[in-house]
């Protein structure tokens, strides 16, 4: 869906700049900050994808990502050429009375908050659907099997966070976490869960998963990033990582009657403002 702000390239100054970076739970965060301020009244919001220019090297801890929000119902403008801007904002210092007073800021950060969602939540539902043309006919058949069964979106994230600056920064998830998380989903809906296993280390989740908590489990094939969060989505319920990735999962599924299941340690010696209140936390 396109509209007022289909994606286009905007040249010139005078622009309010919101960098996106990151994978994909990331930039969704990022963009629900740029609506967020549209709605406060702010002018000319774009998108700076400068991020994904940058070549990273092997020997570094920063995972290369790339731009998605393009396969997205999304709503932007992109801002190309020299960045310019008189002030500077990162997540640590905002304030709504500074963004509607202000012009030409560079806002810098992930913008990790759930009120910045939950207050442009109904304007921005169907934007934040993927296009028909990602989903293919593997997906249609995974979604069709898990509504038949008391499916659970089931998310491992490794790779990244087991490098030393993110092991530093996350708390590492344990299988005693996971275990209790799938007795909260068998306790609540009195029904053994199927298990559909996502993760970026499939080996080691079909090595220490197989047959988890005696319940059947699926580790899911390799697919895109906004492909796997899609089938995420269709689950009956989520047992989410310390992932902005499998949070998107769980907050975007639309089943009335969805259990979800969060870590309540996210990150180490910092809270998050993250928890829907209806989440349950372990």
């Amino acid at each position: 869906m396109t509209a007022e702000y289909s994606f286009s390239e905007k040249r010139g100054r005078f622009m309010n700049n919101i960098e996106i970076m990151g994978g994909l739970g990331n930039q969704l965060f990022q963009y629900v900050f740029s609506r967020y301020l549209q709605n406060l009244g702010v002018k000319n919001v774009v998108l700076r994808k400068d991020f994904f220019a940058i070549q990273f090297h092997e020997s570094t801890d920063i995972t290369k990502r790339e731009f998605v929000l393009d396969k997205y119902n999304t709503r932007y403008v992109v801002a190309a050429g020299e960045k310019t801007y008189r002030d500077y904002c990162d997540e640590n210092n905002y304030r709504d009375d500074y963004a509607i007073g202000s012009d030409e800021v560079l806002y810098e950060g992930y913008w990790q908050n759930i009120d910045f969602y939950n207050a442009v939540k109904k304007e921005i539902q169907d934007e934040l659907t993927l296009k028909p043309e990602f989903i293919d006919d593997s997906m249609m058949a995974a979604e069709k099997e898990m509504s038949s069964c008391n499916s659970v979106s089931f998310h491992i994230r490794r790779s990244d966070y087991l490098t030393q600056a993110n092991a530093q920064i996350f708390e590492q998830l344990t299988q005693g976490y996971y275990a209790s998380a799938v007795s909260v989903i068998e306790q609540y809906t009195h029904e053994k869960p199927v298990l559909y296993i996502f993760s970026d280390d499939p080996e080691y989740a079909t090595e220490n998963m197989k047959d988890f908590m005696g319940c059947r489990t699926m580790i899911m094939p390799p697919r895109e990033p906004y492909q796997d969060m899609y089938l995420m989505t269709k689950a009956k319920h989520n047992i989410i990582a310390n992932s902005t990735f499998s949070w998107w999962g769980a907050t975007l599924n639309a089943n009335p009657d969805n259990i979800t299941v969060a870590p309540s340690r996210w990150m180490k010696g910092r809270t998050v403002n993250l928890y829907h209140k209806d989440w349950v936390t372990l």
